[in-house]
């Protein structure tokens, strides 16, 4: 059987990159809140911050850009996100957490 696609149907029409940034959109927001993070940014502030020529530089690589609170414990929201490098933000990350961490580690004997 198959399935016979309806992109007139669609809200963001048959366009595949319009298509695209909307189901991002929309997945940053559901993962956020898996987290219990805030999200305070809509659609159209969204897609202000990933314009297209860094929508095309997105990726899984250290040198790819992603959208990252500036500060983490903050909420998602225009005034506290950035678009950096994911290398950047892993680093910074890092450096937060152990910051941070609640547990000591456990000396050795």
């Amino acid at each position: 059987m198959k399935i016979r696609q309806r992109p007139h149907l669609w809200k963001s029409g048959p366009d595949p990159i319009l298509r695209a940034r909307r189901l991002a959109f929309i997945r940053a927001e559901c993962q956020a809140r898996f987290r219990g993070e805030d999200w305070k940014l809509t659609l159209l502030q969204w897609e202000e911050l990933w314009q297209l020529d860094l929508w095309n530089q997105r990726g899984r690589a250290q040198r790819n850009l992603i959208l990252t609170r500036k500060n983490i414990a903050g909420a998602w929201e225009l005034r506290n996100v950035e678009i950096t490098t994911r290398r950047g933000n892993m680093s910074r990350h890092y450096r937060y957490y152990h910051k941070h961490r609640k547990v000591d580690r456990i000396p050795k004997v």
